[in-house]
């Protein structure tokens, strides 16, 4: 008769045989001498013998059950072990989405062989298994640390899915700098003609999305490097002095405003030898001193003056796109951030919550390389955003070929970008 090994909920060793599981009583050589795990609570007399070695191995029976097989027992038992097998394998799921996922599992497995009454009746609320299922994530778990020296990322924490090393980068102690990444990824990257930055997991860096340190540390490591901003940031900071200066009605209902705002905002897809003269030429067009958002207009200009077009610290040609009809935003890698935090499902996740999720990203970007160097077309550019482009390399052949005069350059590009007073998605 067979025999077969089954851990119990304290992941103690129980015996399956013939449909009743039993636990150890004693041990003499190599034998187990086992009971009917009905034997306290039901007073079960049967009992069995069981040989190790060389394998498990009935050698005697002794007395009937004086219940039935333990199907529904066993159904039970092995849907929690599914569930903290899976807790253990996916750190990147909470506890309830694991129950949920195992539970739909199990439910499809046993639906063969069960009636689904019979299932329902047995198999466990997530309230009686969360406790179990927590304590066994613990024990994957080192202990959170309070500082950030205290982290410690070792094993599974520093590794890919596959065991490749994923902890790259671990420099410093009490001021720490901790880096994701593969080999293979890093190759990539050193290839690239073109690298994305972004830094806003939902706490937004100051002064318009540009961080001076990171600008700084790109100088100084890639001197030849070109750096520009994201076009979109640029335009959205820009909306925001608008609205904090009182011209968002303004530029609702006047279309002067509107035509200067726009036109302003523009100015990052003008030639750099050219700004000035647009700039010149968006404020003679703007509003006069009999308009009753004068004062407010001339507030605004002094920001912009002061922050794009005399501001040493972010020059120019950080923030112009002119002839750039590549990607001009970030706003590619914000998606994947907001992916992530969607993920995560919390403002500020502990340490090796995070990892896990990144472990995750990282395989899921593994398998699409693989597609991809299968020759696999990318995913495709939008079609707003494909018309978009397309728009502005007409207007600036025109431009070019002297076709439009630079204010109407500057006016036609204005509105084919994002209207922020109606919607606040990206374009």
């Amino acid at each position: 008769m067979d025999v077969e090994e089954v851990l119990s909920h304290k992941n103690g060793k129980l015996y399956l045989v013939g449909g009743f599981l039993y636990e150890v009583d004693k041990k003499h050589g190599g034998r187990l001498y086992c009971r009917c795990i009905r034997t306290k609570s039901d007073h079960c007399p049967a009992r069995v013998t069981i040989d190790k070695d060389p394998e498990l191995a009935v050698v005697k029976m002794s007395t009937q059950h004086s219940h039935g097989v333990e199907d529904r027992d066993l159904m039970r038992r092995n849907t929690i072990q599914r569930m903290k097998n899976m807790v253990s394998a996916r750190p990147d799921k909470s506890c309830q989405e694991v129950y949920r996922e195992a539970l739909a599992d199990a439910v499809t497995e046993y639906q063969t062989q069960h009636p689904t009454e019979e299932i329902g009746a047995t198999l466990p609320m997530y309230g009686s298994v969360r406790s179990a299922l927590q304590r066994h994530r613990a024990k994957d778990r080192p202990t959170l640390p309070q500082t950030l020296a205290d982290i410690i990322l070792e094993g599974q924490w520093a590794t890919t899915k596959l065991g490749v090393t994923f902890l790259m980068i671990d420099d410093g102690t009490t001021d720490r700098m901790l880096g994701f990444l593969t080999e293979e990824a890093l190759t990539i990257l050193c290839g690239a003609t073109a690298v994305f930055m972004d830094g806003t997991f939902r706490i937004v860096p100051s002064l318009f999305y540009y961080e001076v340190a990171a600008l700084k540390a790109i100088e100084q490591v890639f001197p030849t490097a070109a750096i520009r901003g994201c076009a979109f940031h640029f335009c959205q900071a820009v909306w925001r002095n608008v609205q904090r200066h009182g011209l968002s009605t303004s530029y609702s209902n006047e279309a002067s405003v509107k035509r200067f705002i726009k036109s302003t905002m523009a100015l990052c897809f003008v030639p750099l030898e050219r700004i000035d003269d647009a700039w010149m030429e968006i404020d003679a067009d703007s509003p006069g001193a009999d308009h009753e958002a004068f004062a407010r207009l001339s507030e605004f200009k002094e920001y912009f003056i002061r922050t794009w077009l005399e501001n040493d610290v972010f020059p120019r040609a950080i923030w112009n796109h002119h002839g750039n009809f590549e990607a001009r935003t970030t706003n590619h890698l914000e998606g994947w951030h907001n992916a992530l935090n969607k993920m995560i499902k919390k403002s500020h996740s502990n340490i090796f919550e995070l990892v896990a999720h990144l472990k995750v990203d990282e395989n899921d970007c593994r398998l699409q390389r693989v597609l991809l160097s299968a020759g696999n077309p990318p995913k495709p550019v939008l079609k707003k955003h494909a018309m978009l482009n397309a728009r502005l390399v007409r207007l600036t052949e025109q431009f070019q070929s002297e076709q439009i005069s630079l204010i109407e350059y500057v006016r036609n590009t204005g509105f084919n970008l994002q209207d922020f007073a109606s919607s606040s998605s990206s374009a």
